[in-house]
Formats: C-alpha cells, sequence, structure tokens
C-alpha cells in the first residue's frame, strides 16, 4: 500500500486509530473500511439521519394507533339512547260521572290496555311521570306520563291521588287513564286481579 493511502487514512482518523509504528500495509481490507466509516462524518451523519427517520415513523404508528384505540373506545363507552319516548296518557277530567263505573273485576280488566304497573317519579300540577316496572297489555316503553286536561288537578275523583315514590297499577282506554278502581295504588291484593287478568 502505498505512503498516499497511509497518510490520508492518518488524516481521516482523528483518534489516531492507526498506531505510528503499525504499517500501513498491515492493516486488512475489512479494518481499513471500518476505520474509514467510523471516520467518514458523512457516514455518521447518514447513519444519524436513518435512524432518526425511522424513529419518527415508529412514533406516527404509535400515535395513531392510541387515537383509533381511543375513537373505539369513546363509541362502546356512550350510552344508547333510549329505545322508546315516554307514553302520554290523559287523565280523565273532573267532570267525569262515577254513576257509568263498571264493577271491577278481572274480567273486565282483562279487555283494558294499555295496562302496567310502575312508580311515581315525578308529581306536578299538570302531570305525573312514572317508571314502569311492569307491563301487563299494550305497551313497552321505560316511562309513560300521565296528563291533565284544562288544568285540572293530578288528585280527581276516581283516580288516586299521585305520590312521588310511590306505586301504582295503571290501566286506560282511548288514551284516557281508567278510573273506578281500575286504576289504583299498587297493593298485593290488587295486583294479583291484575295478573289474573292478563295471565289468564
Amino acid at each position: 500500500m502505498t505512503d498516499e493511502i497511509e497518510r490520508r487514512l492518518r488524516a481521516a482518523d482523528p483518534l489516531r486509530a492507526i498506531p505510528q509504528e503499525r504499517s500501513a500495509d498491515s492493516w486488512s481490507p475489512a479494518e481499513l473500511e471500518a476505520i474509514m466509516n467510523a471516520a467518514d462524518p458523512r457516514q455518521q451523519q447518514s447513519t444519524r439521519v436513518r435512524w432518526i427517520t425511522a424513529a419518527g415513523s415508529a412514533a406516527a404508528v404509535t400515535l395513531i394507533a392510541v387515537g383509533s384505540y381511543a375513537l373505539v373506545a369513546k363509541e362502546k363507552t356512550e350510552p344508547e339512547p333510549s329505545a322508546q319516548p315516554p307514553l302520554e296518557l290523559t287523565l280523565p277530567g273532573s267532570g267525569s260521572s262515577m254513576a257509568s263505573c263498571m264493577p271491577f273485576s278481572s274480567e273486565v280488566l282483562a279487555g283494558m290496555s294499555p295496562a302496567f304497573s310502575g312508580t311515581a317519579v315525578e308529581v306536578d300540577d299538570d302531570s305525573v311521570l312514572l317508571d314502569v316496572d311492569h307491563w301487563y297489555a299494550g305497551g313497552g316503553a321505560q316511562q309513560v306520563e300521565l296528563q291533565t286536561l284544562e288544568g285540572a288537578t293530578v288528585s280527581l275523583e276516581g283516580v288516586p291521588e299521585f305520590v312521588s315514590g310511590e306505586r301504582y297499577l295503571v290501566t286506560a282506554a282511548n288514551g284516557v287513564v281508567n278510573a273506578c278502581g281500575f286504576t289504583s295504588m299498587w297493593s298485593d291484593e290488587n295486583a294479583a286481579v291484575f295478573d289474573e287478568a292478563f295471565t289468564s
């Protein structure tokens, strides 16, 4: 190997990797290539650029994956909308005649629809909102709203007074709540008549 090559190798190595007492002729091609690559700042810069590019690509992929997972998780945790809006029924007017009441019986009760049991959760002068716990006939909504007519009060003749937190048995015909005992406070005795009417 020429003196010129040896001089270039020494100049390229800032750490003087080639000892002064060792001749350049004694280095193998692989050793010389390793020294040249280590000493060449352009090679080091190229390696550094490739590493930064690879790291940046990996970080981008990770961010996309995390974002996608968060979006899917949010969609799964969002509550589903209610299946049905509250069923609306009307309370009978205050002038309803009690003379036309039919005797309370399971036979008459069986022909009424809708019929359900539920607990009053909101009561005011104009309406009553009930959470339904059981449908006997004619419905499937989770709530029923009973509305008064012409400013009448909730407590009407032939219909029990609705109190928040209390449970009731309710029937209606043509969208109007039935009086005469066919709508009443919940009791084991009344519930037994409803069970007999709608399961027989």
